[in-house]
């Protein structure tokens, strides 16, 4: 087993992959008493949802916004933290995002009249249309989508349930059934003038947002909740950064006798009698359990992770018939403020082609203006991120560099014209490529968004949360649910639930809470920390653990004698997770204590690179050892 850290031999649930869906099954089953592991090939929680640092510049990898912490709508972020009794806070966007298309600048407001209004005004003499379009979409969507909240995959909901609701509301119900099989663009040519070309290629940036498709291509029934829904529920980002969900999430695995095990990739499931019964890892041993939760691609699940004699080739010729999204890159920047024009929204797309999803199409996020917290004062982070349609050479060669360096140029090229002051406002530039992607996400060839959820592919078509193998559950975005962070949630939920129905115990079902644990809050600004001298307590320690760059070589943990995990161990105390970085700290407790060590660790500190002080890992751990009893 790769690395220092071992797990028990057995689990009830072993998991695979921690990005959201996975991280919410997981928590959810541990809040239940379960033994869960989690297996992650990287070193970090959260797939796209992650993080990096640079020189005290913290950049999302992918996701700079998310919906489904409202109060209102389809919440299924707040349900989960609700329910495993972990509080994160929440900064609420004034503004969904704002897209720029061709010279209109469309702002998408919260409230669903003003944002209605807002298009009205950007193309004239349809506001009369789109209103009545969105009226029918809402209405459907809060006397079908919402009347009976639930927060489980259609298909993992119990008939008993399906049949009160399609008793409750038979012609609505029917009404959504019959969306499935009816495109976007043949819903709105209900209402809204089918010689509106613009106002439909302004839909197809919407749609294609969600999930990778023109209105031609997706099904009807998914504009219901992609129009109304974020509207209802409002846009956010988490305080700390988006790893922040994550963190929370993998604290709520810890507490609760859980086992995150990082760097070590999930090379086979292990069956027996055709029943999964654990998994098998990269460099040959073994983790037994009592089911399986797999959050990885349609691809890699048929493509060598389940033995081959386990498929038959009919599903492998459906796998190789389903359409992927585009894969994607992403261009990180760190600029001084004057690079951000007053009015910029957190999220800015801008569309320059109208035909097509294009390459020239870019979503900007600057996640500082609302949580400024996340770097130093006077800067901001922004990712550009736009789909890649190039064959890329192999990573590492000449050619690889060379498309790479121009590929990032087209992409400031393309953002300049919004923000001329970019490129002389520069602090730091690197670029995510499709197959950095693939290789921190192992999303194929570095395609984020799964399966397309067009016509022919789209909801029940896709995975479900039970597999055609026992024991075996899958979540993620190739399952029913789709992308987005909601709805992979959602489909962890989905998993959760089956695993529990099939162990008799009591499924998780849509209820307000007894205690709220999702706060809504201003950002915070980055506050200066003294890091040789502030008191360490329960309120400190997390601010100055923030202080590490989370390191790709994390050269403290190679020059530490016992080789402790000192990355991942500041990572758990910035979120909070005492418990779970004492577990981590107790594990490669070999021989010295922190107290007592010359403090190699701060000696070989990337942090010394830019700052005069490293992090104080030495303080920090010796806290750790006398404070936190677990």
């Amino acid at each position: 087993m790769n690395g220092k850290f071992f797990p028990e031999s057995k689990y009830d649930v072993a998991v695979i992959g921690s990005g959201l869906g996975s991280l919410s099954a997981a928590s959810l089953l541990a809040n239940k008493g379960l033994k869960v592991l989690v297996a992650e090939q990287h070193y970090l929680p959260g797939g796209c949802c992650s993080i990096f640092r640079r020189n005290d510049f913290t950049f999302d990898s992918a996701v700079g916004m998310v919906f489904g912490f409202g109060n209102r709508g389809f919440n299924s972020h707040r349900f989960v933290f609700n329910e495993i009794g972990e509080d994160i806070e929440m900064v609420r966007h004034e503004a969904l995002y704002t897209v720029t298309f061709g010279e209109k600048r469309i702002v998408f407001w919260p409230d669903l009249d003003r944002f209605i209004e807002e298009l009205g005004n950007n193309f004239p003499g349809y506001e009369e249309q789109l209103r009545k379009f969105y009226n029918y979409l809402a209405d459907l969507y809060h006397n079908v989508i919402v009347a009976d909240p639930v927060i489980v995959p259609p298909t993992e909901i119990k008939r008993s349930d399906s049949l009160r609701s399609l008793l409750k509301h038979p012609v609505r119900q029917a009404k959504m059934i019959r969306l499935l099989f009816k495109s976007t663009e043949e819903l709105m040519s209900s209402f809204i003038d089918p010689e509106a070309k613009e106002l439909y290629q302004f839909f197809d940036v919407l749609t294609s947002t969600y999930c990778y498709t023109t209105v031609k291509e997706t099904p009807g029934v998914l504009a219901v909740t992609m129009f109304i829904d974020n509207h209802e529920g409002g846009g956010f980002y988490p305080v700390g950064s988006s790893q922040m969900i994550r963190n929370k999430l993998e604290k709520a695995i810890e507490k609760n006798g859980g086992y995150m095990l990082y760097e070590n990739r999930v090379n086979e499931i292990l069956f027996d009698d055709g029943k999964a019964s654990g998994i098998r890892l990269e460099d040959g041993s073994e983790i037994r359990s009592d089911f399986v939760i797999y959050g990885g691609t349609v691809w890699n699940l048929y493509g060598g992770i389940v033995p081959k004699e386990y498929v038959s080739q009919e599903r492998v010729k459906w796998v190789e018939s389903l359409e992927p999204t585009f894969p994607a890159m992403v261009v990180y920047a760190a600029v001084d403020s004057s690079a951000i024009p007053a009015g910029t929204n957190p999220v800015e797309m801008f569309v320059e082609e109208f035909d097509e999803i294009a390459e020239s199409d870019v979503t900007v996020y600057i996640p500082s203006i609302d949580e400024p917290s996340i770097c130093p004062e006077g800067t901001h982070v922004m990712s550009m991120i736009a789909p890649s349609k190039k064959r890329w050479p192999p990573r590492g060669t000449k050619e690889y560099r060379e498309m790479k360096e121009d590929e990032t140029e087209r992409v400031i090229k393309l953002i300049e014209k919004r923000f001329p002051k970019l490129r002389e406002s520069l602090k730091h530039l690197e670029t995510a490529t499709p197959l950095t992607i693939e290789r921190y996400t192992l999303k194929n060839e570095g395609r984020v968004g799964g399966p397309k959820q067009s016509i022919g592919q789209e909801l029940l078509k896709r995975l479900h949360a039970k597999s055609e193998w026992e024991n075996l559950f899958i979540c993620g975005d190739s399952t029913v649910m789709g992308m987005g962070t909601p709805a992979v949630t959602v489909s962890g939920i989905g998993a959760a639930n089956l695993v529990l129905r099939k162990l008799k115990m009591k499924e998780y079902s849509y209820r307000e809470p007894e205690v709220e644990r999702v706060h809504y809050t201003a950002g915070k600004k980055k506050v200066p920390v003294d890091l040789e001298n502030t008191v360490l307590d329960r309120e400190t320690v997390p601010l100055i653990s923030s202080s590490c760059q989370l390191c790709d070589i994390p050269t403290c943990t190679l020059k530490c004698p016992d080789g402790k995990d000192i990355r991942g161990i500041l990572r758990r105390l910035e979120a909070g997770n005492f418990i779970g970085a004492k577990k981590r700290l107790l594990e490669t407790t070999i021989g010295t204590l922190c107290s007592d060590c010359a403090g190699f660790c701060e000696k070989s500190c990337r942090r010394l690179s830019f700052d005069r002080k490293p992090v104080p890992i030495k303080r920090l751990l010796s806290w750790l050892e006398k404070e936190v009893i677990v």
